[in-house]
C-alpha cells in the first residue's frame, strides 16, 4: 500500500491510517454494520458501541452478533475529505487507497465528535440488540438409524460421542443448517 498517497493529501497522518487499518479488523468495527443495518434510527449518527459479543465464525463477513450494546450521537462534527485529485496517478484514480483514507477520516471524525459530546454531559440514544444462531437441523437424521428406538439410546446426547461412536452415528445426522435470528432491539433508557 502507498502511504505516500496519504502523506500528500495532509488529511491523514500515517499513524493514523496505522490505527484504523488496526481498528478495522475488529469486533467493534463490524458491529457498527451491523447496528446501522438493524436500527434504522441509526442513519445521520455516530455510533458508539459500548459492548458486543459475536458468534466467532470462519467468515468475518458475517455480521452475527450475541449482543450488542451501544449509543447514538448526532452528527455535529463534519469529516473534511481529501480531494479525489489527490489520488490520481498517470490519469487513473487510485480508487482503494481513496476510499480507505475516506473510512479512515470518517472514523477518527466520529471518534472526536463522540468524545466532545461525552465530555459535555451529552448522552446518545442506548440501542441493545441481542441475536441467536442455531443449527436447525440439531437432533434430525437423514435416514432412522436402526439404534434410534432402542432404549440403550434413548438418554444418550449423540453430539456427546467421541471416536468410533460418532463416526458411526453420523452418517444418519442431517447435516448442519445454520440460522441467525435477531431475537430484541430494544432502546435503552439512560
Amino acid at each position: 500500500m502507498k502511504t505516500s498517497l496519504l502523506k500528500e493529501s495532509m488529511f491523514l497522518s500515517e499513524e493514523k491510517l496505522k490505527e484504523y487499518l488496526k481498528y478495522a479488523s475488529t469486533d467493534e468495527a463490524r458491529a457498527v454494520l451491523f447496528v446501522k443495518k438493524q436500527i434504522k434510527e441509526s442513519a445521520g449518527h455516530w455510533i458508539d458501541i459500548i459492548d458486543c459479543v459475536s458468534y466467532q465464525n470462519d467468515n468475518p463477513n458475517d455480521l452475527e452478533f450475541k449482543l450488542v450494546i451501544c449509543g447514538h450521537y448526532k452528527r455535529i462534527l463534519k469529516p473534511k475529505y481529501p480531494p479525489k485529485s489527490n489520488f490520481i496517478f498517470n490519469g487513473k484514480l487510485n480508487e482503494k487507497e481513496y476510499y480507505l483514507s475516506v473510512r479512515a477520516i470518517t472514523w477518527e471524525t466520529a471518534h472526536k465528535d463522540i468524545s466532545q459530546q461525552k465530555s459535555k454531559g451529552i448522552k446518545g440514544v442506548m440501542f441493545e440488540i441481542k441475536g441467536v444462531k442455531y443449527n436447525k437441523n440439531r437432533g434430525k437424521f437423514i435416514k432412522d438409524p436402526p439404534w434410534l428406538n432402542s432404549p440403550a439410546w434413548k438418554n444418550v446426547d449423540i453430539h456427546s460421542l467421541r471416536g468410533a461412536d460418532r463416526s458411526y452415528v453420523q452418517q444418519f445426522l442431517a447435516p448442519p443448517d445454520w440460522r441467525y435470528e435477531i431475537k430484541s432491539i430494544r432502546k435503552l433508557s439512560n
